[in-house]
């Protein structure tokens, strides 16, 4: 029930992620099966010999920044199709893993995201008929709730936008996942996240205890060269970088 309330505050539709990002941590750079690439990269850019899993410009980089809208889109079409019992992937609109098929979705799972969503939607839409009848109270929900969230997008993305970066395309968590130390601060606010190599080997590890994991894992850990979020940041975007090596024509990668 805390989650339910905790991924409503958030406009995230948290049965229809639970189905995806468990496809992710099964199947982490699949280039077929993980819906982080099949959703939202094309099938010419997956199969490029040197994917990086960043975006195809710094361009495309910038615009996921300041795209919010689309990003919200999408989770307006993963509520309305997950309320409608239709699974879908990150796009909220497609079904773009090999597999499982969609049709080979336990009905259980497709049950229970339906029931869920469609009450998420149901708060949605009490809120705005309560709240949205007046000025004050669509003031009160844009100032406490939308645009906190909104806000927030840009943080996190940034956190975020590179998990997989210039990893290893094969099923092993230590060598298709990053690791960033970062700070203490950053370290909280993301509920030790940053170790995103060891969350992903070991996803039982409650987050409290990802720091000691870390200390275990860290000498077996491949890509944990980046010490902070801003460096992985540079890592792509300088000239050179992830993402002119994923562009690049010539021979060596």
């Amino acid at each position: 029930l805390a989650a339910f309330f905790v991924s409503t505050a958030f406009f995230e539709v948290l049965w229809h992620e639970k189905f995806n990002h468990k496809q992710h941590h099964i199947y982490t750079l699949d280039i077929d099966k993980d819906p982080e690439l099949t959703s939202f990269y094309s099938r010419k850019e997956l199969e490029n010999l040197k994917f990086k899993s960043v975006p195809e410009s710094r361009y495309s980089y910038l615009k996921a920044f300041l795209n919010v809208t689309n990003y919200f889109k999408h989770r307006a079409c993963r509520l309305i199709s997950s309320s409608m019992g239709i699974v879908t992937d990150y796009t909220g609109v497609g079904y773009s893993m090999a597999a499982p098929r969609r049709e080979e979705v336990d009905q259980s799972v497709v049950s229970e995201m339906q029931f869920w969503s469609f009450l998420q939607l149901s708060v949605y839409v009490a809120l705005a008929c309560t709240l949205g009848r007046s000025i004050e109270g669509v003031k009160t929900m844009l100032f406490w709730w939308i645009v906190p969230c909104i806000v927030g997008y840009g943080p996190i993305n940034y956190c975020r936008n590179a998990e997989h970066a210039d990893c290893d395309l094969v099923p092993n968590q230590l060598l298709n996942t990053r690791t960033v130390e970062s700070t203490l601060i950053i370290r909280w606010l993301l509920w030790e996240t940053n170790f995103h190599a060891e969350h992903h080997a070991y996803p039982a590890v409650p987050f409290y205890n990802l720091p000691k994991l870390h200390e275990l894992l860290d000498p077996h850990i491949k890509h944990n060269d980046c010490k902070s979020f801003t460096a992985q940041q540079w890592k792509m975007l300088k000239a050179g970088g992830w993402i002119d090596k994923q562009n690049s024509t010539s021979a060596s990668v």
